[in-house]
């Protein structure tokens, strides 16, 4: 019987590359659930911020809608040479002004005193209550804003036709009235004759808009309009620092991706 003895030289390292196989499988496997935990963190703070952006963008684009139409109504404001008698400046303030108390955003009234610039024989003092009454008649009428400025304006511009058109959509002037404002207009005392018309429309509508303004649909509406005029009032421009802020937040984005990327390498190598 033949026997061979040898050392065995091999056993112990092999044991050693096994054992640091599985330490590093363990080790594989606790840098997987870290950076599944950090996705986590990464993933909820996204949303946080993805959210808020998406809010404050709301704000920007009623900054340059409200920017655009301020714009329109100087160009108006041009081509009627000002006859309406107010700077575009206190037309920008009344419009601020009319907001505040009201449902109505700053943009909705800029649009209708640019209507209503285009009917020259409409200025000063009756073109404030003109502009607050369309808001009136559209809310008590449910019509919308545009068609009431075309019907009020056309109305104030031609007293005489503008009563039997009035008359026609539901406001109801006595015969005593409608004489008053034939005479007034036919001996040139203009502003006396609108001013019955729009008498009439507060005694029958007035303060429709401002008690919308007083409903919680109302009040969110008119937050909206707050923090634009805010940015304005500090002479604060959103749109380079959150122009700024969005790519900042693609960088964030992006590299959540490319985390959820090396988490799934990670995960499929040590399986």
């Amino acid at each position: 019987v033949i026997v061979i003895k040898g050392d065995d030289e091999a056993s112990g390292p092999l044991k050693k590359v096994r054992g640091g196989m599985h330490d590093l499988e363990a080790s594989g496997k606790s840098l997987t659930a870290s950076m599944g935990r950090l996705q986590s963190g990464w993933a909820a703070g996204t949303a946080a911020v993805v959210t808020f952006t998406a809010a404050m963008l709301k704000v920007v684009e009623a900054a340059a809608e409200q920017e655009k139409l301020e714009k329109r109504l100087e160009a108006v404001y041009r081509t009627t040479g000002g006859t309406v008698g107010l700077s575009t400046t206190a037309l920008k303030d009344y419009a601020t002004a009319l907001g505040r108390a009201t449902a109505v955003g700053d943009e909705s009234i800029l649009k209708i005193e640019s209507i209503l610039l285009t009917f020259r024989k409409v200025s000063g003092d009756v073109f404030k209550e003109a502009t607050e009454r369309v808001f009136d008649m559209a809310e008590v009428m449910e019509t919308d804003a545009k068609s009431a400025a075309l019907q009020l304006g056309k109305a104030l511009n031609d007293p005489i036709r503008g009563v039997s058109a009035l008359t026609k959509v539901g406001v109801s002037f006595t015969e005593v009235q409608k004489k008053q404002i034939k005479h007034l207009t036919e001996t040139n005392q203009l502003a006396d004759a609108q001013k019955i018309i729009l008498g009439e429309l507060r005694s029958e509508f007035g303060g429709a808009a401002k008690a919308a303004g007083q409903t919680f649909g109302g009040a969110l509406k008119g937050l909206k309009g707050d923090f634009v005029d805010l940015a304005q009032a500090i002479g604060a421009d959103p749109l380079p620092g959150l122009t700024t802020f969005a790519n900042d937040l693609r960088g964030i984005v992006q590299a959540a991706s490319e985390l959820d990327q090396a988490k799934h390498l990670v995960t499929n190598f040590f399986e």
